[in-house]
């Protein structure tokens, strides 16, 4: 009988074993003599996306009389450990610092929040996840509660926060008794004799999986091994992190993202913590699994000092969590309607003057309508887009003579109001993007702005409610709570400083920015703290105009630009080829160099509009065998890109509905945006019987833990960004043409930026703007692939379905048709 404690993948650089045994057995060990502790150091698995496990600890005590631990007693009465499951996370750039508390419980170091409520509720809720559906743990019996040590002279215990100098059982013991938990169960099932007894086995089932999960195939070895080489080697770019803003410029594929990759190790390497943002959701797990290998490989080195802290989200979440935190979700609504209506009635008098006057002259064709406020030299962006919004909105009723033009714009206009009043404040961050972003920029760039524009001083409740204020905020008026103009200021500037951490940041696909998102970040970091990665306005998919990071305020910051050659890191010849056909027939300035390679890789053409189980089982068989031949695990061998309104039925059959919602555009544009309920992948039951997948098309995005190597991605067209594969398989690329074709953007595309040589604007019709910004999507899409490229068209009579028809016909050897009619 005996407590054991038993170390997991080697031992944790933050604890000696030693004190911590002696440390176990004066707490634990004075009523209790049958336990056990297992300590995972460096948990190898990326489980989130946040931050990586520093270690957990498993502690269990069997439940049979005379054996206990007692960590604290309420109302007298003694509660019982039995056990807990910790991941903790530690913290040591404070440990010289000077920490402070305020009332509320908020830790404070150099005048600056530390704030890692983001982490902890990733970490809390991504290993539940993980161990339930990778392990095959019961999700209802798991409560998990992580813990931040940091490591600092001071001693202070809060839920989820440790501050101590050293870390062994005494401090644990310390925040158990201090913090406000008053149950010990992490999981039911270890308190029974049965679970405890099978504890080891427990396990040994963790141990196992993370061994799987956190191997890598032959294409992560390869980046990783040729990051290691390039951080050993002298490189000038190196020596411009922290000093300039450094742009790395390149086209699709060219290895824009890798260099962004390639000065992210640099800085975790030297100890510094990164911030590594994009905007596509799926592509996080893929940067997070990169990140965790190479902190894996790097921890293995023992002559290594411990690598920087790398943090990985989009640039959404983290501006909801910024503005949130600075309580600007809270105070928008009612003066952002009155501005928004505004800003509306004001374009509408211009687009409404061009249209009468078109009409009077009986002109009525819709589409000449468009591209003359599309190519109106006096209309702003903003102007464009409502004209063609109203022009959409009056096609649909068939309105087209001056004498019913007054009458459907005041329609118009009421039924803009009519959807902005529907938004509630909860909902505003979603909603309304873009005036969450501006404001959020007055309350850090001009707080006293912010605070007599949106009278501040009269929200106490609400603020303190929302986010919590500490008493030296507040004031006094008319015997009610106030909050005082210095204390808001002082608020802001603690919540600021809570996100710099000492990072640098590295922005992908920075190109597709907005400028509030540009001037936030670089108000908060400093510009010469910025990396962002440039792709021009070919790989422009988000917004409609390019992100100039050369300026700031009218000011042009200190800048290294670092350009990559049109050479392709990822794609072979056969599929470089086809791309710079499409783009050429779309006019889109694209000219690829492929990747040297013996092998040109292999394009695959499927004119079959559906498959019995056979025929899709041959073709996942063929793009499998691609994969594991070159050394590829599963994530790394296939891809598997779906047209979003393909699914639209449910498992029964039933047609699902759609749904809407309101957003406001980048230019204050007020649109009714849809939302398609989708229901399963009409192939993946009969697929999962030979393959596991991730599958990235549920509706429920926030439940997706990261996926393993041994698992096949299947995701959206739009979710493609960023990531890559050895095999990409594109089902109906077709009808996603044809569906981003009649996407309201497409209208609006490059509708300010098209010059030529003589910086004089373009004339580019509606239609071939609409083909444009379809023909970018398909090239974002088929830009994923390395070696082997299946497509697969609804219909050959298609616009791209002809096209392709037309490349399948120049008889390239690595080019072939298969199916039906197709010759082998």
């Amino acid at each position: 009988m005996s407590i054991d404690i038993i170390p997991i993948n080697g031992k944790s650089q933050y604890l000696d074993y030693e004190v911590f045994e002696k440390s176990v057995n004066d707490t634990i060990g004075k009523k209790c003599s049958e336990a056990k502790i297992f300590l995972f150091n460096n948990f190898p698995v990326s489980v989130s996306v946040e931050t990586n496990i520093d270690l957990i600890i498993v502690i269990a005590i069997e439940d049979k009389k005379g054996n206990y631990y007692i960590p604290k007693s309420r109302n007298n009465k003694p509660i019982y450990f039995h056990n807990q499951i910790i991941p903790i996370k530690f913290i040591t750039q404070f440990q010289d610092d000077s920490i402070t508390y305020d009332e509320s419980g908020q830790i404070i170091a150099n005048d600056e929040y530390i704030d890692y409520s983001a982490e902890i509720n990733a970490l809390r809720f991504s290993l539940i996840n993980y161990l339930a559906d990778k392990c095959g743990f019961n999700r209802k019996e798991l409560y998990i509660q992580p813990l931040i040590f940091i490591q600092n002279n001071n001693e202070a215990v809060y839920d989820n926060y440790l501050i101590a100098k050293s870390f062994d059982f005494h401090t644990i013991h310390k925040y158990f008794s201090k913090n406000q938990a008053n149950i010990f169960i992490a999981y039911k099932n270890w308190k029974t004799d049965y679970g405890y007894q099978n504890l080891s086995t427990d396990i040994e089932r963790i141990t196992n999986q993370a061994s799987k999960d956190s191997e890598i195939g032959y294409l992560t070895k390869k980046k990783i091994n040729r990051i290691a080489k390039q951080l050993s080697s002298s490189r000038v770019l190196f020596d411009e992190l922290n000093k300039n803003l450094i742009i790395v410029n390149g086209k699709a594929g060219t290895g824009k993202s890798s260099e962004l990759l390639l000065l992210t190790m640099k800085c975790i390497s030297n100890g510094q913590n990164t911030l590594f943002l994009t905007y596509n959701k799926l592509l996080i797990f893929d940067i997070a699994r990169t990140i965790r290998s190479f902190v894996n490989a790097k921890l293995n080195n023992e002559n290594e000092n411990k690598p920087g802290e790398g943090s990985v989200m989009t640039l959404h979440a983290f501006f909801f969590r910024l503005s949130k935190s600075l309580g600007v979700l809270h105070v928008l609504k009612a003066e952002r309607i009155e501005k928004l209506m505004s800003i509306l009635k004001t374009r509408m008098r211009q687009v409404y003057d061009v249209i009468n006057q078109e009409f009077k002259s009986q002109n009525n064709n819709y589409d000449e309508l468009k591209t003359k406020i599309q190519n109106h030299d006096s209309f702003d962006i903003g102007t464009k887009e409502v004209g063609i919004d109203f022009i959409n909105y009056l096609q649909n009723r068939g309105v087209n003579s001056s004498n019913e033009l007054n009458k459907n714009s005041i329609a118009y206009f009421n039924n803009k109001k009519r959807i902005v009043g529907n938004i509630e404040a909860k909902d505003v961050f979603l909603a309304d993007y873009y005036g969450v972003l501006e404001n959020t920029l007055l309350q850090i760039e001009s707080p006293e702005k912010f605070y007599e524009k949106y009278k501040i001083e009269d929200k106490h409740e609400l603020l303190d409610i929302a986010i919590g204020l500490s008493k030296k905020y507040e004031g006094e008026k008319d015997g009610k709570k106030t909050i005082t103009e210095k204390g808001f200021i002082e608020f802001k500037n603690r919540r600021i400083g809570g996100f710099r951490r000492k990072r640098t940041i590295f922005i992908d696909e920075a190109q597709d920015c907005h400028w509030l998102e540009k001037e936030i970040l670089i108000s908060i970091y400093g510009s010469s703290n910025i990396v962002v990665a440039n792709g021009g306005k070919e790989q422009l998919i988000r917004h409609v105009e390019l992100c100039n990071w050369e300026v700031s305020k009218a000011r042009k910051l200190s800048i290294k630009k670092h350009s990559i050659r049109n050479k392709s890191y990822r794609m072979k010849k056969t599929i470089v080829d086809f791309c710079n056909f499409i783009a050429e027939k779309y006019r889109i300035n694209l000219n690829l160099e492929p990747l040297d390679s013996e092998d040109e890789g292999e394009l695959l053409i499927d004119f079959r509009q559906t498959h019995n189980e056979s025929e899709i089982s041959d073709i996942f068989s063929h793009l499998y065998t691609k994969g594991e031949v070159n050394g590829c695990l599963p994530y790394e061998t296939l891809l598997v890109l779906l047209e979003s309104n393909t699914q639209r039925e449910g498992l029964n059959g039933e047609n699902l509905s759609t749904l809407h919602s309101t957003i406001i555009n980048e230019y204050s544009n007020i649109e009714d945006s849809p939302h398609l309920k989708r229901g399963t992948w009409k192939y993946l039951r009969s697929l999962e019987k030979n393959y596991m997948f991730w599958d990235g098309t549920v509706e429920d995005k926030s439940q997706l833990i990261v996926p393993s190597s041994f698992e096949s991605r299947l995701i959206y067209y739009e979710s493609c960004r960023g990531l890559e594969a050895w095999s990409v398989a594109c089902f109906a690329l077709d009808k996603f043409f044809n569906q981003k074709k009649e996407d309201p953007d497409a209208e609006r595309f490059l509708v300010n930026e098209e010059k030529d040589t003589n910086m004089q604007s373009l004339f580019i019709s509606n239609e071939d703007r609409k083909k444009m910004y379809a023909a970018t999507w398909i090239l974002m899409a088929i830009t994923r692939v390395i070696d082997t490229l299946y497509i697969q068209i609804n219909n050959s009579n298609s616009e791209f379905g002809k096209l392709v028809k037309e490349y399948l016909n120049q008889k390239n050897e690595n080019v072939r048709e298969i199916g039906n009619n197709a010759s082998s």
